[in-house]
């Protein structure tokens, strides 16, 4: 039943898949900007229209075509690609606020909803609560959007129940991205009664008490080039964004988990070597240097955030690594019959590339999101991989040591800024990236006499 309505022809390559959904993003960005309007009148923030938007467009692409496959049995590439033409149909959501408002356009804030509120928004596929906060051209997307769902799960199932709880998925998320503010202050209490039963003006009070101290450190501008407002509203759109990638994250590794016919398999090769090890070790070294320092997070959901993000980045880190690496030795691991995922036939050559380059792409998002001093030393560790796989160097054999020796610093290096909220490169830094480089080269030059002897 499915063929027809998600042929396979739908998927064109993740590269192709996601040129269209940023640009598809982009003219949506351009017509709300023209519709929706924050109090100063500002245009979009670097974070949020390059980050926050495009992720939460992919996260619900994503989870509406893991929907369609695992309630109506649909193929998880083709509904993927597929997906991507929902994309234009929102267009009409900032036009419709733009045209009823005679051009004039929006003001509109971060939704201010107590829990109730946002149990009866997720009920509702946004319709209700009236007074939400929420435009009503932005409540009638939203609608529109999880009916949708519905419809096309019940096309392919055939079953009420299925299409149902497919809206329900797709409307409980997408409410929990735009009342990230209005969660974050019922997080601060979670069971005490006044957080579900609040006034707006409670709400946005809490609210602002949360982001107060910033999102989970304290040198939000050093660490920040594009924090150019209030230090409460940078804090909030980068929790925003921290929100919706964490989710993304969640969403991609459960796929990877239910879809994944050899997942265990490609688990055990990425993750259970000396290599994970050894990049952990080199984690976990910048982390127990920078605790030194004794400065400590302000705590929170925003620190509960941080956390997992930086979790996620590793886990992200040394899977995309490791997928690249393989697809660079497929010959000479054919000849020295070396057993790897993709010889084994665990995963398609295809498959490894785009799930290696959405590694890469979801690793800089976060590690963007963490800071600059954190994107940065992950940019230098993706940079000195790739350049141990660089036929230019092939012939030198001590190149590729000293660039996993670059890149094993600048983990530890990151994993020391994330911890200590500072970019200063302190003795203690250099101390950390220099015993991380030896012992990069200390294992190289033991594996290199080994496989001499």
């Amino acid at each position: 039943m499915s063929a027809p309505l998600f042929p396979q022809r739908d998927w064109p390559g993740l590269r192709s898949w996601l040129i269209t959904v940023f640009g598809s993003v982009a003219v949506f960005e351009f017509f709300a900007i023209l519709a929706w309007r924050n109090q100063e009148g500002r245009l979009l923030d670097f974070t949020t229209a390059v980050i926050a938007i495009p992720a939460g467009a992919i996260l619900l692409l994503t989870l509406a075509s893991f929907v369609w496959t695992i309630l109506g049995k649909a193929s998880f590439p083709a509904a993927l690609g597929w997906s991507a033409r929902l994309i234009p149909f929102t267009w009409a959501v900032p036009l419709f606020d733009l045209m009823r408002t005679y051009g004039n356009g929006l003001v509109i804030g971060p939704p201010k909803l107590n829990g109730l509120d946002i149990l009866i928004a997720s009920g509702t596929a946004g319709i209700l609560p009236i007074e939400s906060g929420i435009s009503i051209g932005i409540r009638l997307g939203i609608f529109a959007f999880v009916i949708g769902i519905g419809i096309v799960t019940w096309t392919l199932s055939k079953s009420l129940w299925k299409a149902i709880l497919g809206s329900a998925i797709v409307s409980a998320v997408t409410i929990k991205i735009i009342s990230t503010v209005s969660l974050l202050a019922l997080w601060k209490s979670p069971f005490a009664a006044e957080g579900w039963t609040a006034l707006p003006f409670e709400i946005s009070r809490r609210a602002t008490i949360v982001m107060s101290n910033g999102y989970w450190w304290r040198n939000l501008y050093e660490r920040f080039p594009t924090a150019i407002d209030a230090q409460a509203e940078v804090a909030a759109r980068l929790v925003e964004s921290a929100l919706v990638l964490f989710s993304l994250g969640l969403v991609l590794v459960f796929i990877f988990l239910i879809l994944m016919d050899k997942r265990w398999s490609i688990l055990k090769h990425i993750y259970r070597t000396w290599g994970a090890f050894d990049a952990a070790l080199y984690s976990v070294l910048g982390v127990v240097f920078a605790s030194t320092s004794g400065i400590t997070s302000s705590g929170g959901a925003t620190c509960l955030f941080a956390a997992g993000l930086f979790i996620l980045l590793l886990l992200a880190l040394r899977f995309t690594m490791v997928l690249r690496r393989d697809l660079s030795r497929l010959e000479a691991d054919e000849r020295n019959r070396v057993s790897q995922p993709i010889l084994r036939g665990d995963i398609t050559i295809e498959g490894a590339k785009a799930m290696a380059l959405a590694g890469e792409l979801y690793l800089l998002f976060v590690a963007w999101i963490l800071g600059w001093p954190v994107f940065a030393c992950a940019l230098v560790y993706l940079s000195a991989s790739n350049l141990t796989r660089s036929k230019l160097w092939s012939q030198n054999v001590w190149a590729a040591t000293i660039f996993r020796a670059v890149g094993a610093g600048a983990l530890a290096l990151l994993a020391m800024f994330f911890i200590t909220q500072d970019a200063k490169i302190t003795t203690m830094a250099l101390t950390v990236v220099t015993i991380a480089a030896l012992h990069r080269v200390f294992i190289e030059l033991f594996w290199l006499k080994r496989m001499v002897t």
